[in-house]
């Protein structure tokens, strides 16, 4: 059940908002969003449900004697490990199950804050179960801690302005996703579908700026409905992303991407390494490992590696003294590095196999001609506004445009505010009625 299908728009959603808001107490109110957010999984991924209840339940029972035990804590998180690497990295394991690698860092997460805190069996299994199942976030994160999202269900923080931002973010990351991102898909797909030996590099180079927009719309679009959700709720949900093409270094764009993964591996792999406390060579070393983790997070074959190799060779090198020159050039020329470094890795991440990837490089840096149909065969007018409006908006153009104050322009932005939020909830339902939805780029990871 997709935050955007009609299903879960028109019935699903409504439902369990309406009464969770009437039911009398913060109890009987967990376990309605228990039960609902165990719903939304099972009609999300059947088969896979009673799998992740065993997840749940076996979590749940190491976090009650984990604490001070090594023992119990390395047993517990091998497990999680175990249960992802089956499924992502073992040839024939079948489908992955729903949201496997984000709730497998939960556990972990859950797990070590648990035996780092010494609540000795202080979880109940409802509250256990509810930080992993939770709807909003259960597909593709954000990941939030255990303590933070308990404090939340203890006493959520329901109210109509909170609610208001709520309903607001959804339909922003509603339209993200489906006026700009999936509107984009079909023209990103041919373009990476083409013969990388006979492709003209122009094309390569119009396929991969429209990627580029593309996955920041559908997995920020996401957040932003996560986000939003989770709001409604009563709860609070960190940002995950933060206009990260507009940074200009890979440091900054790795600070502002992805936030709540990269602060995962923060706080689990590169502190416990050492972080930056043994020295630069060590230092260097430790980042090294967080970013070929995260490649491997994302998936198994050599182009996820490469790509998280990539990332990481040019965030060492700006720690060794690389961003001490860039501080010394203008800003546009450490924006242009920036975007460029992480196009490049899109490449990586999209093509497929490390081949193709190799393959579309030279293709592009070659200037190749080729032979292909015209490009309007692939990219529309239409397609064309969308992706411009998409680089404008992936700036800071709207905080720009609330902290202006002239004349009347906070009545104005009152009144066409919430005009435009209902302009863009239509349009994003025209859009997915009309059939050009499709499923979130993270979902397969």
């Amino acid at each position: 059940m997709a935050f955007s299908s009609m299903i879960f728009l028109w019935v699903f959603l409504p439902v369990v908002l309406l009464v969770y808001w009437v039911l009398p107490s913060e109890r009987v109110k967990s376990w309605w969003l228990l039960g609902a957010s165990l719903l939304f999984y099972c009609w999300s991924d059947t088969k896979a449900f009673p799998l992740f209840c065993l997840f749940v339940l076996i979590n749940w029972i190491f976090g009650k004697y984990v604490c001070g035990r090594k023992t119990v804590l390395f047993l517990g998180v091998a497990l999680d490990l175990a249960l992802l690497c089956y499924y992502k990295y073992v040839p024939g394991a079948g489908t992955m199950p729903l949201g496997l690698s984000f709730y497998t860092f939960l556990g972990i997460s859950y797990l070590v804050d648990r035996y780092k805190e010494g609540s000795n069996g202080k979880a109940s299994l409802v509250v256990s179960s509810l930080y992993f199942s939770f709807f909003p976030r259960v597909s593709s994160g954000p990941i939030i801690r255990y303590g933070d999202f308990e404090r939340d269900l203890r006493a959520p923080e329901i109210s109509s302005e909170k609610t208001a931002y709520g309903i607001r973010r959804f339909i922003i990351g509603f339209a993200k996703k489906a006026v700009i991102s999936d509107q984009i898909a079909p023209s990103v797909n041919g373009l990476f579908l083409l013969d990388m030996e006979t492709a003209p590099a122009l094309y390569l180079f119009v396929g991969l700026v429209l990627y580029t927009i593309q996955i920041y719309y559908d997995f920020s679009g996401y957040s932003d409905m996560a986000i939003g959700l989770s709001a409604m709720f009563g709860y609070s949900v960190p940002e995950n992303f933060d206009y990260p093409y507009s940074r200009q270094s890979m440091t900054d764009f790795w600070r502002t991407w992805h936030m709540t993964l990269s602060h995962w591996f923060r706080d689990y792999i590169y502190i416990p390494l050492g972080g930056n406390r043994h020295g630069l060579i060590r230092t260097c070393l430790n980042l090294g490992v967080v970013y070929l983790a995260t490649g491997i997070w994302h998936g198994a074959g050599l182009c996820y590696i490469a790509w998280g190799l990539w990332n990481g060779f040019f965030v060492i090198a700006e720690r060794i003294g690389l961003k001490k020159l860039l501080d010394r050039i203008p800003q546009w020329m450490r924006h242009c590095y920036t975007l460029t470094v992480t196009m490049i890795g899109w490449v990586f991440f999209r093509a497929g196999s490390l081949t193709r990837a190799l393959s579309m490089l030279r293709a592009m840096f070659s200037f190749q001609h080729g032979d292909a149909l015209p490009i309007r065969m692939f990219v529309g007018p239409g397609t064309w506004v969308l992706f411009l409006i998409g680089v404008l908006f992936a700036f800071p153009v709207v905080p720009w445009a609330r902290s202006l104050k002239i004349g009347r322009s906070d009545k104005f932005r009152d009144i066409m505010e919430p005009v435009l939020l209902i302009a863009f909830l239509l349009v994003s339902i025209l859009f997915v009625a009309s059939g050009s939805y499709s499923s979130f780029i993270y979902f397969q990871f």
